[in-house]
């Protein structure tokens, strides 16, 4: 029998039919998951709409207007809850601080375990949300943001889910005038101890005190090879009008490092080559300025002021004493010739283009020896303690000598010395003695 058209008509189209019951359930089921998670999304990508739903802080309140280096915050995170979308690991449901500010603020926020892998979310005033795991030492996370007025809210989670760990905080907030550059410091910042200006010709020596607050840039990622914690502005400036030697030395009761930026953005640093551990930079410098950080070894005492003590002199080459080298022909008959001078510690063998000597040499050499033909040389360099000899022969080769009295074979031509300071010694009078012979290894005969 022919169907009507009733009973011909699909059956989705019937309102009253269970397919189309169940199609309309599916489809409001997905529609309030949809809408359920893109609302708590946004109540935690954008919150400064409904950021009365996050709960308050567990741990309180930080007023960074009144307080821009607070004590390290040490307390325990357990992440119960994805970071958000991007942001690797799990925080919990609260935020551990809020950071309020009335004013806009540069901050840095570095979170360390010892005991697990931890993440860091940072939810600003203004619906930003930045979130970090390994940019810190080690596996530690680290941030450094503007934050604008208002409050912000930092979560420290852990990178894996579950996973409860001990942390401790350092926090560290400066104003805007200080705002860090490509290199990951306040280059142009007012340094905090003056300006210091050598003139031409002039001389200077430097006695310095002030204090570092090491919570900003890591020096490693600011330069390779770099050690320690830096502040954000510099300490000192100085200003070079000509060619000069620069010593600076850095002393405090915890172990400090020391870096110097030029005005070509090469950067010298240093941890441990003064006493002790004092870091120390002894460098030649082209005419220009240079900004001069003090910082801190150990992440623990980022955050803390640290007193220190900055000397060391200046000087352009045109007022160093010594003139041009002394120069005399060694004698290759046997005969030993006796030469006198004064020893000098201005800057590392090292910054000279020679490998590292210990102590330091002096930036012109004091002795030039010529030699008509290849032989052996012997050099005995008298003085009242034992010191660094650096040697520059004629093709730009530097030699390192850590005994006094030495024999070596030197081709023909001109032969610097180079008579330096040994640390914790003062210059001093030498004698140098020197005479040839011919070479040891003579050339093969059949």
């Amino acid at each position: 029998r022919a169907r009507s058209a009733r009973d011909a008509a699909p059956a989705a189209a019937s309102p009253a039919s269970p397919e189309s019951r169940q199609l309309r359930q599916r489809l409001l089921v997905t529609g309030l998951a949809v809408l359920v998670v893109g609302l708590g999304g946004w109540a935690f990508f954008r919150p400064t709409l409904p950021f009365m739903a996050v709960p308050p802080p567990s741990l309180g309140l930080v007023d960074l207007d009144a307080t821009p280096s607070p004590a390290p915050v040490r307390s325990t995170t357990q992440g119960t809850r994805g970071a958000g979308i991007g942001c690797p690991g799990y925080i919990p449901s609260a935020p551990q601080l809020v950071l309020r500010t009335r004013e806009t603020q540069f901050v840095r926020l570095s979170p360390v375990s010892s005991a697990g892998d931890l993440v860091l979310v940072l939810v600003t005033s203004d619906g930003r949300t930045l979130c970090d795991d390994d940019g810190g030492e080690g596996i530690n996370p680290l941030i450094t943001a503007s934050l604008p007025p208002g409050d912000s809210h930092v979560f420290v989670g852990t990178y894996h889910d579950g996973a409860e760990l001990p942390f401790t905080l350092t926090i560290a907030a400066n104003a805007m005038d200080a705002v860090p550059d490509a290199s990951g410091l306040a280059t142009a910042a007012a340094p905090t101890l003056g300006r210091l200006t050598i003139p031409a010709g002039g001389a200077q020596e430097l006695s310095y005190t002030g204090s570092v607050t090491s919570a900003w840039a890591a020096a490693r990622e600011v330069s390779r090879g770099c050690a320690g914690h830096l502040s954000l502005a510099p300490h000192l400036v100085v200003q070079l009008a000509e060619e000069s030697t620069l010593l600076l030395t850095a002393t405090a009761s915890e172990d400090l490092v020391m870096l110097v930026r030029g005005p070509n953005g090469r950067f010298w640093c240093d941890d441990d080559s003064g006493d002790g551990n004092a870091p120390r930079i002894a460098a030649l410098l082209a005419a220009g300025e240079y900004e001069v950080w003090v910082g801190t070894y150990s992440q623990q005492d980022a955050g803390r002021s640290v007193p220190f003590a900055l000397t060391g002199h200046a000087a352009g080459v045109s007022a160093l004493a010594r003139e041009a080298p002394v120069t005399a022909s060694i004698p290759v008959d046997g005969t030993e010739i006796s030469l006198r001078g004064t020893s000098a510690g201005d800057v590392t063998s090292v910054d000279l283009g020679g490998p590292p000597c210990a102590g330091l040499v002096p930036a012109r050499a004091q002795i030039a020896l010529r030699l008509a033909s290849q032989h052996d040389v012997f050099l005995d360099v008298r003085t009242g303690s034992p010191v660094p000899l650096l040697l520059r022969h004629p093709d730009g080769r530097f030699e390192c000598w850590t005994t006094t009295t030495s024999q070596t074979t030197w081709q023909a031509g001109e032969h610097d010395v180079f008579v330096g300071v040994a640390d914790g010694t003062s210059p001093a009078e030498f004698v140098l003695m020197a005479h040839a012979a011919p070479p040891s290894v003579q050339p093969w005969v059949p």
